[in-house]
């Protein structure tokens, strides 16, 4: 499961491509297992890199890693529970936003 429950996952400024948004959102809780506040805080990457992030990478990326820490070769099932918040912040955007999820 990854949690994106509005604990530093809101969106922001930043957040104006919204494949670029859910992937930062992925690595961050994903991958690190912080928000994306805390991430972007920590300058873990600049926002150009940031701009060239890709859910599907980002995703391919959090596989690797469980496979890794687990040993499992099967299907691997993502719960992403994403606040409404985060989607209805900017009307145009969040459509795009689910978009991306779907």
């Amino acid at each position: 499961m990854i949690e994106f429950n509005g604990r530093g996952d809101r969106m922001s400024y930043q957040d104006t491509n919204p494949e670029n948004a859910m992937a930062i959102r992925l690595l961050a809780r994903g991958l690190f297992g912080i928000s994306t506040e805390s991430f972007r805080s920590h300058r873990f990457m600049s926002t150009k890199e940031e701009n060239l992030l890709q859910p599907q990478l980002v995703m391919e990326e959090i596989v690797k890693e469980i496979r890794a820490q687990t040993l499992y070769a099967g299907d691997i099932f993502f719960y992403l529970h994403i606040d409404e918040y985060q989607l209805t912040v900017f009307d145009q955007t969040s459509e795009r936003f689910m978009k991306v999820i779907n």
